[in-house]
């Protein structure tokens, strides 16, 4: 059974003749077709909605964001303290509490994401997280520099 409609001058016409290359709304057929962009989408809701999964993180300070011009201003508008439990990700939004887990030591701390990092390139490689120097030597010692984590989102 083919779906038919009236188009604008009250001719009936078939639904494939008003949008050519769509399939027939016949019963059975009722799969409609997705955009481009949806393979990748899913993908990414796979990849990142998951609970934990493991990478690598490093730690910044406020000597290195005033090296970078930052002016020890974070993307929250809040300033950098080295002392805070802190943490900078790109993958969730400001105010999130993380919990991060050192693969090898097996402690773990509890942070917020208060700023965006690392950098992009770094992601790329598998540098999910800065740290800040505090959160970072609950985890291990400072001379690491980079760590392997499990992360996992604290419910609010």
């Amino acid at each position: 059974m083919t779906t038919m409609t009236t188009n604008r001058i009250g001719r009936q016409v078939f639904f494939n003749e008003i949008m050519p290359g769509r399939p027939n709304r016949e019963a059975g057929n009722r799969r409609r077709n997705l955009p481009v962009y949806a393979p990748w989408l899913l993908l990414f809701i796979l990849l990142f909605s998951a609970q934990a999964f493991a990478d690598t993180a490093s730690y910044y300070t406020l000597e290195s964001c005033l090296a970078e011009g930052s002016s020890g201003i974070m993307a929250n508008k809040e300033v950098m303290d080295n002392e805070s439990l802190t943490c900078a990700s790109w993958f969730y939004p400001f105010g999130t509490r993380l919990k991060v887990s050192s693969v090898d030591t097996g402690r773990s701390v509890v942070c917020v994401v208060t700023d965006r990092g690392p950098s992009k390139k770094l992601v790329k490689k598998g540098r999910v997280i800065d740290l800040s120097v505090a959160t970072f030597a609950k985890l291990a010692p400072l001379s690491k520099g980079v760590i392997k984590v499990k992360i996992e989102k604290v419910s609010q």
